[in-house]
């Protein structure tokens, strides 16, 4: 709003555009709620729920003391009771509500990969991991460089003979002459049962949480310096399905290659801890 009360035309393209923007991001998920059974109102608290928390974090970091359910229906235009419901649920919808601490099955396999290919007690020359003895002996030749270590190292709350299941699982590794641990792949992929939807699920709502995180970071972020990386590949002309199939493909193995470049930049530098400092 100006002096006069009127409401600025920036700031009303702003909003507008704003709008367009929730709207671009949540539309090509609403099939997918339909899919698992959220209905509207299912979906308007999910969205009720996330604008209360941020509120509530912002009170909370400018008045530095416990905020009542009062204030907080008054800061959000939220019912009291839904503040409320919001507040003291541990659950959304019957389901788990999201926390930061969540130990799924991607992401024990993807911190064993990541770690088997970046620690230089695990991976040799250029990042590529080493073979590990499956448990380390009294006779080992290199008794850190074994599997039961790589788990202590990297995951060390998790049991080994379950990891290197879930790893055997997912074609990651292969056991050598009863003895030697071999990585096969630097991805975790989920699969394709029940239990690895829901385990897809929570894979892309950490996607999209990253790529919403870098959105509203550099959108509210004005110094160049400091905003987060990304990039945007669009093909100027239309795609064959052919095409479409190779660069798919072709993508899938940049990818990889990609990740093994920064797996080797990682190990170059965990190997000098002095460049770190």
């Amino acid at each position: 709003m100006n002096g006069t009360g009127q409401t600025n035309p920036d700031e009303s393209a702003g909003r507008v555009a704003c709008e367009q923007m929730l709207l671009r991001v949540i539309e090509p998920l609403i099939p997918v709620a339909i899919e698992y059974g959220l209905s509207a109102n299912d979906v308007a608290w999910v969205a009720k729920c996330a604008y209360m928390r941020e509120i509530e974090s912002r009170l909370r970091q400018k008045l530095d003391r416990s905020i009542t359910s009062s204030r907080l229906a008054l800061a959000t235009g939220l019912s009291r009771n839904e503040v409320e419901r919001a507040r003291h649920t541990k659950t959304i919808g019957g389901a788990p509500a999201v926390t930061k601490n969540s130990n799924a099955l991607l992401d024990r396999i993807g911190v064993v990969l990541s770690t088997w290919h970046t620690h230089p007690t695990f991976s040799g020359a250029y990042g590529l991991p080493l073979d590990l003895d499956i448990s380390s002996t009294a006779n080992s030749t290199h008794p850190n460089q074994s599997f039961d270590k790589l788990i202590e190292v990297a995951c060390a709350n998790f049991p080994v003979a379950v990891t290197l299941d879930e790893l055997l699982g997912q074609g990651a590794v292969e056991i050598i002459d009863n003895k030697l641990v071999r990585c096969r792949q630097r991805l975790a992929k989920s699969v394709g049962t029940d239990a690895g939807n829901t385990s897809v699920l929570d894979q892309y709502g950490r996607f999209l949480e990253t790529a919403s995180s870098t959105a509203a970071h550099n959108l509210m972020n004005h110094d160049q310096k400091s905003q987060y990386f990304y990039r945007m590949v669009v093909s100027d002309i239309g795609l064959s399905d052919r095409v479409c199939d190779d660069f798919a493909s072709h993508a899938a193995a940049s990818s990889e290659a990609f990740l093994y470049a920064l797996d080797g930049w990682l190990q170059k530098h965990n190997s000098n801890p002095e460049q770190n400092s």
